[in-house]
């Protein structure tokens, strides 16, 4: 009887472990894909493309670093994407924590607020805010940019955070209270690494989005 079912577990695990396969595979192949074309000669990759690249080139890198300003490009693109997170990570938990945990009047309004700056289509405020940064001396510079996706960042990490410190008993802010903490080092000693799951989370997503 033992065998019978001992087999059923091999296949069942088997067949889970080939599905899984089968889908890393199928992920991974465009982004395999990618890479093999752009390290293929270009008579190569047009007439006979192989899965496996016959020849190595590296002519396409030389060319993109010697004709454009790709390094600066990137660097003003982490620039952005890190000042993103950062300014994202701090305003959201502030807004979300305060909402929270405070008596604050209209708080309802300030989340309902967040939750429908977030489903306006970001084109609709591409013309408010280059008319704003232009008129305060902004435009074409990286706080300006910085600023444009913290209106599509934040709403969405204070709307995540505000849940997740919603579920979070008070009692274990209350507790650490009692053992001495200031209701800041409760804050920081309690409730931050409760939350990095959480953080982590927004902070993907603002990456992401910038």
């Amino acid at each position: 009887m033992k065998r019978p079912f001992a087999q059923q577990r091999l296949v069942k695990r088997v067949a889970l472990y080939a599905g899984v396969l089968i889908l890393t595979v199928y992920s991974a192949f465009p982004i395999y894909w990618m890479v093999v074309s752009s390290l293929r000669p270009t008579q190569e990759m047009l007439l006979n493309p192989t899965l496996v690249p016959r020849t190595l080139t590296l002519e396409y890198y030389y060319s993109l670093l010697a004709q454009t300003d790709y390094p600066r490009q990137f660097l003003n693109s982490l620039i952005v994407a890190l000042s993103t997170v950062a300014l994202t990570m701090v305003l959201s938990i502030m807004i979300a924590y305060g909402v929270t945990r405070q008596r604050i009047r209209g708080k309802q309004m300030i989340i309902a607020g967040m939750l429908y700056a977030y489903m306006f289509a970001p084109l609709l405020m591409a013309i408010p805010l280059y008319a704003m940064f232009a008129a305060i001396g902004l435009n074409d510079t990286l706080m300006s940019l910085v600023i444009s996706h913290l209106t599509i960042t934040m709403p969405l990490g204070v709307w995540f955070l505000w849940g997740f410190f919603k579920t979070m008993p008070f009692e274990l802010e209350e507790a650490a209270m009692v053992d001495g903490c200031t209701r800041l080092g409760a804050f920081l000693r309690v409730v931050l690494p409760l939350s990095v799951p959480g953080l982590v989370t927004v902070a993907i997503f603002s990456f992401l989005l910038s």
